[in-house]
């Protein structure tokens, strides 16, 4: 009977240690606000196209993630973060800077033109960008 009990409490302990934050019920990823958006005001459907934003988890949140969500004619970025075990890094509440993630992300072609690209925010007003029919515009660099 005491194996059976200390199997039972040995058994707990290992449920316990592996439901992490991501994987509790109560796992809650909040949408962050993304700015300082690049990305070409101009295509053709042959281009790669480079999109890069920055996007600001919260403050005490220690993970993040960006969904890409890829349709016929639109692009949706969001970007999300929750808060992990790992400890806080104490920034500053009012500062949004020291937190920062910067994100980049490719669209190979064959792609629609016009390409909406759509940044989704928190309050609820979308920011937008419409990717038009030209030439040459892709967002890279010049070598």
């Amino acid at each position: 009977m005491r194996a059976l009990l200390v199997g039972a409490a040995l058994l707990a302990i290992i449920t316990v240690a592996a439901c992490d934050d991501s994987t509790s019920p109560n796992f809650q990823a909040r949408l962050v606000p993304i700015g300082t958006i690049d990305a070409p005001v101009a295509t053709t459907p042959t281009d790669s196209l480079m999109i890069s934003f920055v996007y600001y988890p919260f403050n005490c949140d220690t993970g993040a993630f960006v969904r890409v969500r890829q349709y016929a004619d639109t692009i949706r970025f969001s970007a999300l973060s929750y808060q992990t075990r790992r400890e806080c890094p104490n920034y500053p509440t009012a500062s949004l800077v020291a937190n920062n993630q910067r994100f980049g992300y490719i669209a190979v072609p064959p792609h629609a033109v016009p390409l909406h690209l759509i940044f989704s925010q928190p309050d609820g007003r979308d920011s937008v960008r419409v990717v038009a029919a030209g030439g040459g515009g892709t967002g890279f660099p010049p070598d």
